[in-house]
């Protein structure tokens, strides 16, 4: 099994340069995740008058929390569904499957 090599990526948030260490395959993904954290961050400066990049960062991490919060537990909601009508389904696929085999036999 090879590893995925790493390298140094250098990205703007709030106009200051941050190094970051990651796999040659995620470049792509850790670009535009930096991209939607500088705009939420200047979203979040802006918005609230908040001063401090520290400030800023942890109001901006509290409201990315609270989204994915969300959508988890919408996630999870629908995952229980799936399984519930998956283990329906099941059910009724045994009872025709055992009926069918009555049948033939």
């Amino acid at each position: 099994m090879s590893k995925t090599q790493s390298t140094t990526v250098k990205v703007k948030i709030l106009d200051r340069e941050f190094q970051v260490a990651c796999p040659e395959d995620e470049v792509d993904e850790l670009n535009a995740s930096a991209q939607e954290l500088d705009k939420r961050m200047r979203t979040t400066q802006s918005s609230a008058n908040i001063v401090g990049l520290e400030r800023i960062a942890v109001m901006t991490a509290l409201n990315i929390t609270h989204e994915y919060l969300g959508i988890k537990g919408k996630s999870d909601g629908i995952e229980s569904l799936a399984d519930g009508k998956l283990a329906e389904l099941t059910k009724r696929l045994s009872k025709v499957i055992a009926s069918q085999k009555k049948r033939t036999a």
